[in-house]
């Protein structure tokens, strides 16, 4: 007897998953670019292998596999390679003689691909030169080289040449950093020429912040604005024409060069009105300085994502500057973006729960993040009284000398933050009660726990991972993951956690 053999309909209402997949343009592109993350050297080139693979299964993965090849570049050199007269000589790129339309129609095809160029001191011109005759070429050409470039940044002064190649109207997000003033203002110059709209820009570590910040203006379309290592002193009026940008909706600075800023005179002109997120790390004496006064002058009321501090000073966060900045922070939240806030993270800004008490009202958080804030144990009714309010809230991270989480603290989250899928604190290092598992408790979906070391010495025993296993399962059924630094007894904990999930889905089937 022949074997039956079975019939795959191919009508066209009913194709098969992989005959989708295949017919589907946008599909491929979507799946072939889970391949292409950035990374480091090591995993980009893995990446890159895989995307070769997929290229060689068909001619439609092919075409989007090459797509997503070509979509990120850290030199020109890969592009010029296709040129067949392109060679090396010596640690000197020559393209001697004329190519022909036809070699450089392909060089147009694959620029065309290209959409993220980022020239660093990694890069593979590292390793050699392109001779001056290449960058006169390829400038005769009379076009743009890369005719759908959205992404360009340059952090490396050795790229100038090649960054002027690169320049085009298509550019949405420039990012230059460590380039001398006169080139970065140079750069703004030709995409102002070029009617590029930009939405992103992002200047760092510039003396003459004055004529950048005077050249940018001039584009009214952009909606992210980033500012770091501009030593010249800015005036208020030169914020004014950043915040006055139409657009604009995040805002990140070091505050360098802002020292002696008068932010009254802005303020009553209308200040930042479209901002939705502002980043701001500084050292101390600068958020002292100018954090109060400068949110007191923002006047957005559509505050989404705050994120202030600074990564230095830990004497500073005991001080009475420190308590005075977060205090300032807590009061202009609560007054003025209480009912947009959504992420809010402050970092090395201590202050007292007392000054807590206006995030009661911000009810639609769903991201915070205090480090090195607090310094009272967490299930002080202070700080509890505030995480009631939280309903929204999916993350939670807080951490700091003397900020330790307990049983009491595991308890307000599962009865009062429905919403929380991951927590990360300090675990108190003292004993934890036995659990009384007829307290009721409402089913909680929290997924990730995450514990830092509390700073001194833990004493770990047979009892305690059994009664904190007890406390994890009851609280949260639902836990896929449990990490502590510091202990391997964490991962204990986590086992066992894990055999009482078992446990219970097996009863549970047993019942049914």
């Amino acid at each position: 007897m022949s074997p039956k053999t079975r019939h795959v309909s191919h009508h066209p209402l009913a194709p098969t998953a992989r005959h989708q997949c295949l017919r589907n343009q946008d599909l491929l592109q979507e799946i072939l670019s889970r391949f292409g993350g950035a990374g480091n050297s090591t995993h980009l080139t893995s990446t890159r292998r895989a995307l070769y693979s997929a290229a060689l299964t068909s001619k439609l993965f092919s075409e989007c596999a090459v797509k997503l090849l070509w979509r990120r570049l850290s030199h020109i050199l890969p592009l010029l390679r296709l040129l067949p007269t392109f060679r090396l000589e010596g640690e000197v790129y020559i393209l001697p003689g004329l190519a022909t339309e036809e070699e450089w129609s392909v060089v147009h095809r694959y620029a065309a691909y290209v959409r993220d160029i980022e020239f660093s001191g990694d890069g593979v011109g590292n390793r050699a030169s392109l001779d001056p005759s290449v960058y006169v070429l390829l400038a005769m050409r009379g076009r743009p080289l890369f005719p759908n470039l959205r992404r360009l940044t340059l952090s490396n002064k050795d790229y100038i040449a090649e960054m002027l190649l690169c320049l085009s109207s298509s550019i949405k997000s420039l990012t230059l950093e460590s380039v001398s003033d006169i080139w970065a203002e140079t750069f703004l110059d030709r995409l102002v020429s070029e009617g590029a709209q930009l939405s992103y820009l992002s200047l760092g570590n510039y003396h003459r912040s004055h004529p950048l910040l005077s050249k940018f203006i001039a584009f009214q379309t952009l909606r992210v604005v980033e500012l770091r290592g501009m030593d010249e002193g800015i005036m208020a009026a030169h914020l004014a024409e950043v915040g006055s940008l139409p657009a604009l909706q995040s805002f990140a600075t070091d505050m360098l060069g802002w020292d002696g800023i008068e932010f009254t005179s802005v303020a009553r002109q209308g200040f930042f009105q479209t901002l939705t997120e502002l980043k701001i790390n500084a050292t101390p004496a600068r958020l002292y300085r100018n954090v109060p006064d400068f949110l007191s002058a923002v006047s957005s009321r559509e505050m989404r994502s705050l994120s202030i501090g600074t990564s230095m000073g830990q004497r500073w966060e005991a001080t009475t500057h420190s308590a005075a900045v977060f205090s300032a922070i807590m009061r202009c939240i609560g007054t003025r973006w209480a009912t947009t806030l959504r992420h809010l993270d402050i970092i090395r800004i201590a202050g007292s729960p007392d000054d807590l008490a206006p995030l009661e009202d911000v009810t639609g958080l769903q991201n915070v993040s205090l480090k090195r804030v607090l310094h009272e144990p967490l299930n002080d009714a202070r700080i509890l009284s505030v995480i009631r309010a939280w309903i929204n809230l999916r993350t939670l991270e807080i951490d700091g000398p003397g900020a330790e989480a307990d049983v009491a603290f595991l308890r307000c989250l599962a009865e009062h933050c429905p919403a929380l899928r991951t927590l990360r604190v300090v675990y108190t290092t003292a004993p934890p009660p036995p659990l009384d598992a007829t307290a009721p408790t409402p089913p909680h979906l929290l997924e990730e726990l995450w514990f830092l070391p509390p700073g001194r010495r833990d004493t770990w025993n047979r009892t305690k991972i059994t009664r904190l296993a007890q406390y994890f399962d009851h609280f949260f059924p639902d836990l896929v993951t449990i990490r502590g630094e510091g202990h391997l007894w964490w991962e204990e904990v986590e086992q066992l956690v894990f055999e009482y999930q078992d446990r219970w889905r097996t009863n549970s089937q047993k019942l049914k």
